[in-house]
């Protein structure tokens, strides 16, 4: 794999989820490490849809960065962080074997 693309520095952020005090369910956020990536520029787009009545904006960007061991636990539903916005993880996956995972992420408006 050639890392020169790999110019983009994100912040994997894992989702833990815990009860608050009155039992009601709280997610919270937890940086685990900084990672090297690549911006799959073929793959990212936006579009605007209607939802109750306003009109509303998509920025979905697809991530690319090398597996280790670190990233292996990387699963929909945790974050990434990058040029200060947050980006919801929809989906993993492996390309190669062990070689890379792209991420395919939303940004969180």
């Amino acid at each position: 794999m050639r890392i020169g693309g790999h110019d983009r520095k994100i912040s994997i952020q894992f989702r833990s989820i815990a009860r608050g005090t009155y039992g009601e369910v709280v997610d919270s956020f937890t940086t685990s490490f900084a990672a090297w990536a690549r911006l799959d520029v073929k793959a990212t787009g936006a579009r605007e849809y209607i939802e109750d009545g306003r009109e509303k904006a998509s920025t979905r960007v697809v991530f690319l960065i090398r597996y280790s061991t670190d990233v292996s636990d990387i699963t929909a539903g945790d974050r990434v962080l990058y040029n200060s916005q947050y980006y919801d993880i929809e989906n993993v996956q492996e390309v190669g074997r062990n070689t890379s995972l792209r991420l395919f992420c939303k940004l969180v408006e």
